[in-house]
């Protein structure tokens, strides 16, 4: 055991074999440590092909297998104790290579063995099945002839280390299932290779037509195709080499109508070759092909032919008058077609036909021979999702499949051939899963799958998986690209067809694939997801490290937890499936428990941010599926603990909550205290007001006692005189007009009185009309005019006290008075100004005037003043001979609020 140990092994009868760098191999019985030693010898038995042993392998039968750098050995023990050894080299099994350097064994049992420049070989019963070698400008093949290691992995992955060129890796079981399933094509003896069209007639002939060197029909049992190219009808020629449509008679096997990009073909095949008729476009013969430009054939039971034109409209011929009807775009006309491009044609029945435009989907009922058109309409979300159609296709459950030229998939849920139908779609796009949003062609296989061709390979949807099922992508659709054996990713319109033995057919830019749906089996290994990567405000968080000198404890990816302080807002993942087949097509979906309510699927985008989370405990799960759709059962989760900021800790709740009820408190107590001061405010404003009211009522009826007194002793007085003078006519007339004018006086006081103390009348305009409708009736029977300006509605807004209404009334009154009976005037004339809160109200004669300062007693002016001072208002009194007297009295409007 002194020399250097190169390989170990162990078997199901408890030995452990041991290879060498230089000795060879031995055999060490775990039951009894006895050795046994195998080595490379020129002649005789036991010999090994080396002594310089590099891997070794027991594989299912319990053979151990012994790569050395001179071959193979294969060593197994005979069920008569004897050891059987084989040898396996470049002359007897044709090895690439005799200097191996590693050894495995796949699902099937077979060995493969890596060398150390010779590429890689497969073994099976004791013979050399395959070599694999390095292909330069083959980018698929191995990066390199010097294998260094391999390993099979549970999915049925053969990792293949390359020296110096890292790894490659073959998935055995999806591959092998590929190659029998999608066969590419291509055309033998041209360089054109685009397919345009397909067709398999009732024969089992395939036929194809091409982009610009027409058609070709290919035997079943193989050999040369049978090509027709664009030339004159008498020369056997097609009438354009681009071939758009092939449509085999209803009725006859040995005829076949042809659309091209330049006329419509109708080619008979007869024992003594093809004769060929061509059909094109007469200016001003109406019952000619509308345009020579075809995409779409259908032939009805009439065998009456319709064709879809570029730029024509709808066609109908009849086989037997050979003539056209075109049916095309009217405008204005709602019931024609909305557009003459015309790609796709599907019989509605014996009902109608459906048809896909460049103006939406459109029905032609036969009966009324009237087109029903169904539009992308932007408002409504259930209308068709584009009004550019490829192709069409009715499924068993009687669902109408639209593929659109750039928008992806619509679904007809239901329709009605009437016109007033109501009609529901759903729409399928990349959004939804979809490999691409442009679709050529829609097949069914016997399973009832749809394959789809796109511009990004073909699809395989289930029709099964619910539309709305928020996993629709992952579910119901398989996508398959040129790394699966197709002839390319894109496909073009009209070449697909369905062969009589259930192969699908699909033409595209570079030749054409027969497919078995049949032989496609999906890989059933779920991968594991791992999280790769986490990063806190950009910055990446591995196990242990410190950041912003905080440690952060995720202390392993076993039992991660991730702890994040307030002051890391920002948190991503990145996370990975472990299944290397198509790592493209690995889809993932996460959740974060207590934010997310849901599984997000984010097909496959393999990060996420997460920003702002609030304090709290969450849970990141993250699953993904493996290229053909199949999901682990078992998620990746991670925990994570968001801690509040100072400010939102439980230490600073309980601050908050202490100082809240201390808050609390103290309005509770500043209510109570602002409640009993409210309540004796309110007593003493009561009180006030009970005082105000006393002493007004005081006021009042000293007022009233002194003016009614006053009046009616006055009264007396006259009535006295009066008796007196009964017997003295002469004497009694002028005793009665005093007692009528003091009566007079005394209704008027009676009426200010009863006014004054009306509380409707508290406003600066009623007191103005008061004093206006005074001066009217009191100048009335004067020669004095009387006029008034300034009164306007708004100072209904501001209320007087009854005091300063009274004592205003009395102020103006008097001054008409004097006015009447001193001024000598011709027109008295009263006005209110009105600033803010400050009124000043104006009485103004041109009469005689006076000397203020000799007769500042008389007139009442000194009973004015002080009117005007109980109030707290200015008088102004400007007159002098000859000049006429202007009085003013100037006063703040009180806020009766106060």
């Amino acid at each position: 055991l002194a020399e250097e140990i190169t390989a170990l092994e162990t078997d199901s009868a408890g030995r452990l074999w041991i290879g060498y760098s230089k000795a060879g191999l031995s055999c060490l019985e775990l039951t009894n440590s006895r050795f046994t030693h195998f080595r490379y010898q020129q002649q005789g038995a036991g010999i090994l092909s080396s002594n310089l042993v590099k891997d070794l392998l027991i594989d299912s039968r319990q053979q151990l297998w012994v790569a050395t750098y001179r071959g193979l050995s294969r060593i197994r023990k005979l069920p008569s104790g004897e050891w059987e050894h084989r040898a396996f080299n470049r002359q007897t099994h044709g090895l690439s290579s005799m200097r191996l350097r590693c050894l495995a064994m796949d699902y099937r049992g077979n060995i493969w063995a890596g060398s150390f420049n010779g590429g890689l070989m497969r073994m099976a019963n004791d013979s050399l099945l395959m070599s694999f070698r390095h292909q330069p400008g083959l980018p698929q093949g191995l990066a390199s002839n010097k294998i260094s290691a391999l390993y099979q992995d549970r999915q049925g992955i053969l990792w293949v280390g390359v020296e110096s060129r890292g790894l490659n890796k073959l998935d055995l079981q999806y591959h092998e299932g590929l190659q029998s399933a999608i066969r590419p094509f291509k055309r033998v003896g041209s360089s054109t290779q685009s397919i345009t069209a397909m067709h398999a007639d009732r024969q089992g002939h395939l036929w194809l037509g091409t982009e610009g060197n027409g058609l070709d029909r290919i035997q079943p049992a193989g050999g040369v195709p049978q090509h027709w190219s664009s030339r004159p009808a008498s020369q056997g020629g097609i009438s354009h080499s681009i071939v758009t449509h092939i449509l085999q008679d209803i009725r006859s096997d040995s005829l076949y109508w042809i659309s091209t990009f330049g006329g419509f073909n109708r080619l008979q095949i007869t024992p003594e070759g093809a004769r060929i008729q061509h059909f094109l476009h007469e200016e001003g013969n109406s019952h000619s092909l509308s345009d020579n430009h075809i995409f779409a054939a259908y032939q009805d039971e009439q065998s009456r032919i319709w064709l879809g034109t570029r730029g024509g409209g709808l066609n109908l011929f009849d086989p037997r008058s050979q003539q056209f009807t075109a049916f095309q775009h009217e405008p204005g006309n709602p019931s024609s077609l909305p557009n003459n491009y015309v790609w796709h044609i599907l019989p509605e029945g014996d009902t109608g036909l459906w048809l896909a435009t460049d103006g939406g989907l459109v029905f032609f009922d036969f009966a009324s021979q009237q087109f029903r058109t169904y539009s992308h309409d932007p408002a409504n979300s259930h209308s068709i999702g584009s009004n550019f159609l490829n192709v069409l296709h009715k499924d068993k459950r009687g669902r109408l499949w639209i593929g659109t030229g750039g928008n992806g998939l619509d679904v007809m849920l239901s329709h009605a051939k009437g016109n007033n139908g109501q009609v529901s779609f759903v729409h399928l796009s990349e959004r939804n899963g979809l490999a691409d949003n442009f679709i050529y062609g829609i097949l069914p296989d016997k399973a009832g799958y749809l394959w789809i061709s796109t511009n990004k390979g073909l699809i395989r949807l289930d029709p099964q998986v619910p539309l709305d099922h928020p996993q629709y992508g992952i579910l119901a659709l398989q996508h398959f690209t040129r790394e699966d054996g197709l002839q390319d990713d894109e496909f073009n319109t009209n070449a697909y067809t369905l062969l009589s033995n259930g192969l699908l057919g699909f033409g595209g830019i570079n030749g054409y694939n027969l497919i078995d749906p049949e032989q496609i089996s999906r890989n059933p290994y779920p991968p594991p997801v791992h999280i790769t990567h986490i990063r806190i405000l950009n910055q990446e968080v591995k196990p242990g490290m410190m950041m912003e000198k905080e440690h952060i404890p995720l202390t392993s990816w076993e039992q991660p937890q991730l702890k994040l302080t307030h002051r890391e807002p920002v948190v991503s993942f990145e996370f990975a499936a472990l299944n290397y087949l198509f790592p493209d097509h690995n889809q993932y979906a996460y959740m974060l428990e207590g934010f997310d309510e849901s599984w997000v699927f984010c097909g496959n985008e393999r990060k996420v941010t997460y920003t702002n989370l609030d304090a709290g405990e969450y849970v990141f799960r993250v699953k993904g599926s493996n290229s053909d759709g199949i999901w682990n059962q078992q998620d990746t989760a991670l925990r994570i603990s968001v801690a509040p900021p100072p400010w939102k800790s439980w230490w600073a709740w309980t601050l908050y909550l202490t100082a809240g009820g201390l808050l609390l408190y103290a309005f509770v107590h500043y209510r109570i205290q602002f409640r009993r001061q409210e309540i004796e405010t309110r007593a003493k404003i009561e009180q006030a007001k009970l005082e105000e009211r006393v002493l007004i009522r005081k006021r009042t009826a000293a007022d009233f006692h002194d003016e009614l007194g006053n009046r009616m002793t006055k009264i007396g007085l006259f009535v006295e005189l009066a008796r007196r003078f009964m017997a003295n006519p002469q004497q009694l007339g002028p005793q009665l007009d005093q007692i009528a004018a003091h009566t007079r006086s005394l209704s008027e006081g009676v009426r200010d009185f009863i006014w004054v103390l009306d509380p409707d009348k508290d406003a600066l305009y009623d007191s103005l009309i008061r004093l206006r409708d005074f001066g009217h009736e009191f100048f009335a029977h004067s020669p004095l005019q009387f006029r008034f300006e300034g009164i306007q509605p708004a100072f209904s807004h501001y209320k007087l006290p009854l005091e300063m209404r009274r004592h205003l009334l009395l102020i103006f009154k008097e001054g008409m008075h004097n006015a009447l009976k001193y001024a000598q005037a011709q027109s008295v004339q009263l006005s209110c100004e009105l600033q803010g809160r400050q009124c000043t109200i104006t009485l103004a004669d041109n009469g005689k005037g006076f000397d203020y300062a000799t007769v500042s007693k008389g007139y009442g002016l000194s009973n004015m003043q002080a009117r005007a001072g109980q109030i707290g208002a200015t008088l102004q009194i400007d007159s002098k001979p000859g000049g006429g007297t202007h009085i003013s009295l100037t006063f703040e409007i009180p806020n009766m609020g106060d």
